[in-house]
């Protein structure tokens, strides 16, 4: 399996030192605002970019949406009939 652009970019991240600029280990936002004003503007730009990739890439794993399936659907509809009362037992 090919990593994605956001595991590449994690791992470069890690490397160069930065894993706490993003995820569960991010630390304080204006610790990240110090160190990237040490860095010039192309720099700390490039360094944002990877970090919103990154970030967009560990939004997405963790959604997992899943299609509901479809008998589980019915099956709920079916119980609300069972237990609605039936008006034509009254008339």
């Amino acid at each position: 399996k090919e990593p994605d652009e956001g595991e590449l970019e994690e791992e470069w991240l890690k490397e160069a030192g930065l894993s706490n600029l993003f995820g569960e280990s991010a630390g304080d936002p204006q610790e990240s605002m110090v160190f990237l004003s040490t860095l010039t503007r192309t720099q700390a730009a490039a360094v944002q970019k990877r970090v919103e990739t990154v970030s967009q890439t560990l939004r997405k794993k963790n959604k997992q949406y899943q299609i509901p399936d479809v008998r589980d659907i019915f099956a709920q509809q079916i119980e609300l009939k069972e237990t609605a009362p039936d008006d034509t037992e009254s008339q």
